[in-house]
């Protein structure tokens, strides 16, 4: 008699029967070295008047995933409807995903004349500045009162080239973007347009004024600085310090301790100048998306392993070492206890350097390297290793 419902048991299969792999769509996904992406935004709690802030950022991934378009994106505080902007050029970003995808794909399909060659992609990030700049226009035209609107940028295109990564982008203002190697150095891609840096870059080259912003990034306060260059003068120098004698000496000399106090402590008041900010505080500067820009253009290669991350200057108040640490999630090199607590509160990358700042910002790990509240926002790519 048959059997009333059918059996549970799956049907044997010969033996000679072996189940096929399926072809991968590109050459590249055996090696599984797909980009991990997170954002994260948090908007100042000060303002309650803009509960989405005055930042903004992109990330876009190819469909074949050989490919993304990060951006970062800071309206400029002072100047009404400048969150429109930020959000206007971050969507311009989006738009141009597709551009940016269709190089890339021609690249793999041996259309492109050298492989290699991220030419195009340099030429779309200035046409890109050059939409971005009318985009605000127009945004000025239907905000009433937003004739000054602007905002900063940094726009990164990640791109696999020959079987590695690399990145090529643009920043105007001080949105930055960062590469963290595998062994936990974290290097500054873009120069902000901060009078300091530029006066050093004109006169000195890119490298030494990226450099100086290296050193001023590890640096606290005035005071701190001061002390250093005393024991830079009396031959004492201590052990596990945050720069070298050398940095120290470096600063001292191209910049100046007039220059770096006012980058620190802003200027004495003056008629002109009331709030005493001053030429060279840190919080101005000299190129936004809107108003002079001055493209700062940045490649790099981008090693299995490494981390790729767009910030918002709301996250300057971290010290260049304490970012590293935290990006890494190396606990023994973030000595603030309260940092620690907020940072690894996030769940992602970009998450735990949102929150970081956000608490140093907040006066919760208090130092005087914080400027006070302001929008954080964070994006970061990482290339998985081999």
């Amino acid at each position: 008699m048959p059997e009333r419902f059918p059996s549970s048991k799956p049907p044997e299969k010969p033996e000679t029967e072996r189940p096929t792999i399926p072809v991968p769509r590109n050459p590249f996904e055996l090696q599984e070295q797909v980009p991990l992406i997170s954002a994260f935004n948090i908007p100042d709690p000060t303002k309650l008047d803009k509960p989405q802030g005055e930042d903004a950022y992109s990330e876009d991934m190819d469909v074949d995933k050989n490919g993304v378009t990060l951006s970062v994106e800071d309206g400029v505080g002072g100047y009404p409807g400048s969150e429109y902007a930020a959000r206007a050029v971050a969507e311009l970003a989006k738009d141009y995903q597709a551009q940016f995808e269709e190089i890339n794909e021609r690249r793999h399909h041996n259309q492109l004349p050298n492989p290699e060659d991220v030419s195009e992609e340099q030429r779309l990030l200035d046409r890109f500045l050059q939409d971005a700049s009318l985009e605000v226009a127009a945004q000025r035209l239907q905000h009433a009162g937003g004739e000054h609107m602007s905002t900063t940028a940094v726009l990164a295109r990640l791109v696999r080239v020959d079987g590695h990564w690399e990145v090529v982008g643009v920043s105007v203002g001080d949105s930055r973007a960062y590469l963290q190697h595998p062994d936990g150095r974290l290097e500054a891609l873009t120069l902000d347009a901060h009078p300091i840096m530029l006066m050093m870059r004109d006169v000195f080259g890119r490298d030494t004024a990226l450099r100086v912003q290296e050193i001023l990034d590890n640096l606290e306060s005035f005071q701190q600085f001061e002390n250093f260059a005393k024991f830079s003068r009396e031959d004492k120098w201590p052990e596990h310090m945050p720069v070298n004698r050398e940095d120290i000496d470096m600063v001292f000399q191209l910049v100046g301790p007039q220059m770096v106090k006012e980058y620190f402590e802003g200027a004495e008041p003056t008629p002109e100048d009331p709030g005493g900010r001053g030429f060279f505080h840190r919080s101005l500067v000299n190129a936004m998306v809107g108003s002079h820009p001055l493209p700062d253009h940045f490649r790099a290669t981008v090693p299995p392993g490494g981390r790729l991350m767009l910030v918002s200057d709301g996250v300057e108040s971290l010290t260049r070492r304490e970012l590293s640490a935290i990006l890494a999630e190396d606990e023994q090199a973030l000595l603030d206890r309260t940092l620690k607590q907020y940072a690894w509160q996030g769940l992602t990358p970009a998450e735990r350097v949102a929150r970081a700042a956000s608490a140093r910002n907040s006066g919760f790990a208090w130092s005087r390297r914080s400027k006070g509240p302001d929008d954080i926002t964070v994006v970061v790519a990482e290339i998985p290793a081999r």
